[in-house]
């Protein structure tokens, strides 16, 4: 996630509320539900509520849906998590 989204860890994983932390927070659930993280577990390390969570899940998916460069953004996050980087 830092890597990818250019971010710290800090960021998404914390209180900060900019554009691009709360993107990486998005594509943190997003990719962390896909890829079998519970809830509980992610709500933690970002440090957000599960109801929060939750929409934040619910925005994530409808900006993949919507937006080829959030598209892209998860599929390049997901090869560098595969690829161990």
């Amino acid at each position: 996630m830092e890597r990818v989204c250019s971010i710290p860890r800090e960021d998404f994983c914390g209180t900060s509320k900019s554009g691009p932390a709360v993107m990486a927070k998005e594509m943190l659930i997003l990719i962390g539900l896909q890829m079998g993280a519970s809830m509980k577990l992610l709500s933690e390390i970002i440090g957000i509520s599960p109801s929060a969570l939750s929409r934040r899940h619910d925005a994530a998916r409808r900006k993949l849906r919507d937006n080829a460069n959030t598209s892209k953004l998860a599929s390049e996050i997901i090869r560098h998590y595969r690829s161990g980087e």
